[in-house]
């Protein structure tokens, strides 16, 4: 779907009790992931604090959709999930990097869940899958065969060893 926030939002005022998985905002092609930092925290104010959120890198052709290069996928990702990481657990702070730069920035409304919302990757590749692993990240699949499924927990469980 085009918005899962969307959704997400009508279902914290249509449920009580059940968690709220948004799967998933693609970082790199949101506008600016100070905006993705306020409108989970805002699901999860609303809902709450019933949100997990989920975060994707994409695939090529949605990169060339918007205009945006394939090559930099990797870059813009990691950038905007420290970006959002910051967001969350920091009042002010303000950031210079290759793809955003912030002078004394503040999000609000702040997540209920502190010091952030439980987050989830859908991953695939091995530097993803490595990424993951790395950040104490959990995976999650969307459009995947049961096999490829199975190769990518597999992986999942023997980098973490």
């Amino acid at each position: 779907m085009p918005s899962p926030n969307l959704i997400a939002a009508a279902l914290s005022q249509r449920t009580q009790r059940i968690k709220i998985g948004v799967l998933g905002t693609i970082l790199p092609l949101r506008n600016h992931p100070v905006r993705v930092a306020e409108e989970y925290a805002m699901i999860d104010c609303l809902s709450g604090g019933r949100l997990i959120a989920g975060f994707v890198r994409g695939i090529p052709p949605e990169y060339i959709w918007y205009g945006v290069n394939p090559a930099e996928s990797r870059g813009r990702f990691e950038e905007a999930y420290q970006l959002i990481m910051t967001a969350w657990t920091q009042p002010v702070w303000s950031h210079e990097g290759p793809f955003f730069q912030l002078t004394d920035c503040a999000i609000w409304p702040r997540p209920v869940q502190q010091p952030h919302p439980p987050i989830w990757i859908a991953a695939r590749s091995a530097e993803s899958i490595e990424w993951c692993v790395t950040h104490h990240l959990p995976t999650a699949q969307v459009y995947q065969t049961t096999e490829q499924i199975a190769d990518t927990f597999g992986y999942y469980r023997h980098v973490a060893r």
